[in-house]
């Protein structure tokens, strides 16, 4: 089975974190960490090296001239109250796992696409879709602050994103999550890694049987029980809460 790097991208409340944490453990999918120049939102249960390196914007800048990431960028751009998110060399680099992921902002995504190339590495990428009034509800329903949630209303990455996909700079697999629940979206997400697994891989090893067989087994559990038809009537005008 081929080393491949699974790139998901999305604005804030759009279920990237949720998605790799509920497959990390059991598909050997590691979840490599990023840097970032923000605050740590322990209200949320964030940890150091968990779901960030939290850096200082001296000790980033440090690295920075250090040539020590493959990409980093700036959010919101040209702002005072901007933050740096920057992707480490070392999230290419495999043990005795061959997929990894990571978590990237729309401009992330080229750099990252280009050293993989560079390195041999396949490439599977994943946008996460979400429509404004519902990222709005459940930033609120998280507990987020008036001020953080404006912030991320307008921090331009949907609106990157697709701007990318237009240019043809980017064709990710796109999963609207407006309206799903989590299990749906996992479903999906699931859905879509089998498949470019099989159409990065075409011959079938027992590595990648074991794969397969692992992602059908997360599948079935997490498999809606209502067709699209029925779903769709029932969650319309409804907000998914997560």
């Amino acid at each position: 089975m081929k080393s491949t790097i699974l790139i998901i991208e999305g604005t804030s409340a759009s279920s990237k974190t949720t998605i790799l944490r509920s497959i990390e453990d059991f598909l050997n999918i590691p979840l490599k960490i990023t840097c970032t120049t923000r605050d740590i939102r322990k209200e949320d249960g964030e940890q150091e090296g968990v779901d960030y390196h939290f850096l200082t914007k001296d000790k980033f800048k440090e690295l920075i001239g250090q040539d020590n990431f493959i990409e980093y960028d700036e959010y919101p751009p040209n702002s005072p109250n901007s933050q740096f998110y920057g992707t480490p060399k070392n999230i290419l680099s495999f043990d005795n796992n061959k997929i990894n992921s990571i978590i990237v902002t729309p401009n992330g995504f080229l750099p990252i696409k280009e050293q993989a190339e560079k390195e041999g590495v396949e490439v599977i990428h994943v946008h996460l879709k979400i429509d404004d009034d519902v990222k709005r509800q459940r930033l609120i329903d998280r507990g987020d602050k008036p001020k953080d949630i404006e912030k991320r209303m307008n921090d331009g990455i949907e609106q990157k994103s697709q701007e990318m996909i237009k240019q043809g700079l980017s064709n990710p697999e796109i999963i609207d999550v407006s309206y799903l629940t989590k299990e749906e979206v996992k479903y999906k997400f699931l859905k879509i890694l089998s498949s470019k697994l099989k159409e990065i891989n075409p011959e079938t090893t027992d590595e990648l049987k074991i794969t397969l067989s692992k992602i059908e087994h997360l599948s079935n559990q997490v498999k809606p029980k209502t067709t699209e038809k029925v779903k769709n009537k029932k969650v319309k005008n409804k907000v998914t809460k997560y």
